[in-house]
C-alpha cells in the first residue's frame, strides 16, 4: 500500500508502512542517508567542466534526492528509476511539483543499467523494498556497483545507501563496491 501523509513537518510517502520519501518544510529534517547521497555528485572530478551534471537515481521513490539536487544544482539532468507504478504516481502527483524536468523511467535498476547507453556523472543507489514493514536491499542490488561502474563517465561517482542496519545484502553490496572500484573493504 502507498500512502502520502501531510502533516506539520511536510509530506511523507510511505510504502507498506516504510518511509520512501520525505519533503519536509525544513530541509535539515531530511533523513541523513538522503542528504549524504545528494551530496555525492559534488565529489565528481569532472564537475569542473561547466556542463550540467547528469545523475541517475536508482530507487527514485518520491523524489527526495531529486528535490535536494535540483535545489543545489538547478541545471542538473536527472534520470530516476522507479519500477513501482503506485510509487511513480504518488511521486508525480503529490511530491514532484518542485522537481521539474526529471526523466522518470519505469524499470528496475539492473535492467536499466544493463540496457542503457547513457553515461552519468553520478549514480545514486537508494534501491530498497519493503519487507515486513522495514526497508531491505533486494538480491539484485549486489550487482549494481559493477553495472554502475560501466555507466559512469570518467571521474564519476557511485554512491549507495547502505546506512540502514546492516544485513547480508548490505554487506554483500559493500564487498561488490570494493571489487568494482578497486579499494579495500
Amino acid at each position: 500500500s502507498v500512502e502520502v501523509i501531510r502533516d506539520r513537518e511536510g509530506l511523507k510517502l510511505l510504502v507498506e508502512g516504510a518511509l520512501y520519501a520525505a519533503h519536509f518544510n525544513r530541509p535539515e529534517k531530511t533523513p541523513t542517508p538522503w542528504l549524504v547521497l545528494a551530496a555525492a555528485p559534488f565529489l565528481c572530478s569532472n564537475r569542473r567542466n561547466g556542463a550540467p551534471p547528469h545523475i541517475a537515481i536508482l530507487g527514485y521513490g518520491g523524489g527526495t534526492m531529486a528535490r535536494l539536487l535540483r535545489a543545489a544544482i538547478p541545471d542538473v539532468q536527472i534520470t530516476g528509476l522507479e519500477p513501482d507504478p503506485a510509487v511513480r504516481r504518488a511521486a508525480r502527483s503529490e511530491l514532484g511539483r518542485d522537481v521539474r524536468g526529471v526523466r522518470l523511467i519505469a524499470e528496475r535498476a539492473e535492467v536499466f543499467l544493463e540496457r542503457t547507453g547513457d553515461r552519468f556523472d553520478a549514480i545514486l543507489d537508494d534501491v530498497y523494498a519493503p519487507v515486513h514493514g522495514r526497508l531491505a536491499r533486494p538480491e539484485a542490488g549486489v550487482r549494481f556497483p559493477a553495472l554502475a561502474r560501466r555507466r559512469l563517465k570518467p571521474g564519476g561517482v557511485y554512491a549507495a545507501n547502505l546506512i540502514s542496519p546492516p544485513t547480508r545484502m548490505e554487506r554483500r553490496t559493500q564487498e561488490q563496491v570494493a571489487a568494482a572500484f578497486r579499494f579495500g573493504a
